[in-house]
């Protein structure tokens, strides 16, 4: 349902980069763990990272487009 933003280049506020990286940390833990590997989770991680260092980790997840579209 954010697709039509992401294309636009638009994020309203939803659900917030820095919280989604934070509820994603608690997951990548749990695996390390249990010594599971989620690839595609940690490249999410990274991928917040960089927007919250940019300043986007207020913006709606939807932002990730941002890291793509660069």
């Amino acid at each position: 349902n954010r697709s039509g933003n992401m294309i636009d280049n638009d994020y309203p506020l939803g659900f917030r980069v820095r919280l989604h990286q934070k509820d994603l940390q608690i997951a990548l833990n749990a695996a390390r763990e249990l010594g599971q590997a989620l690839p595609m989770a940690a490249y999410v991680e990274q991928m917040e990272t960089e927007l919250m260092a940019r300043g986007y980790g207020d913006e709606d997840i939807s932002a990730m487009a941002r890291c793509l579209r660069d």
